[in-house]
């Protein structure tokens, strides 16, 4: 089981949900969080884009892990960098995932309507998405 989450506020509730339903399955359970990638050919100076590479995970990381500690969760954690449908989708084929929970938000006015990102990852993985 896998769980994709961002570092925004939605992504603790999403991650409860996932650590809940994976206790209660007895599964175990991997966190995948994607970062998207710097595009290669932008005007940034090669020694600030270095940085920013390697700053970028290992905050997330720090993040992550502050939320398992507050959850009680003990997940692996998968960094992945990418267009974040393609590395979200892959990671969770690499990890022969048997379903991936994803957060879900409904648009401003359209009526718990999927976003685009999310429409996409239920769309393109490799196994059932669970949307909460």
């Amino acid at each position: 089981m896998a769980c994709a989450v961002g570092l925004g506020a939605n992504s603790e509730r999403v991650l409860r949900c996932a650590t809940e339903v994976a206790e209660k399955l007895q599964a175990n359970l991997s966190i995948i969080h994607a970062i998207h990638a710097i595009e290669r050919g932008l005007p940034i100076p090669l020694d600030l884009e270095e940085g920013v590479r390697s700053m970028a995970p290992q905050a997330a990381r720090n993040r992550l892990d502050e939320m398992q500690r507050m959850l009680g969760s003990r997940a692996r954690v998968q960094i992945v960098a990418g267009p974040i449908k393609d590395a979200v989708t892959e990671a969770a084929r690499r990890l022969q995932a048997d379903i991936l929970v994803v957060g879900r938000s409904a648009q401003p006015g359209g009526r718990e309507r999927l976003r685009d990102l999310t429409y996409a990852i239920v769309r393109d993985a490799p196994c059932p998405v669970l949307s909460v």
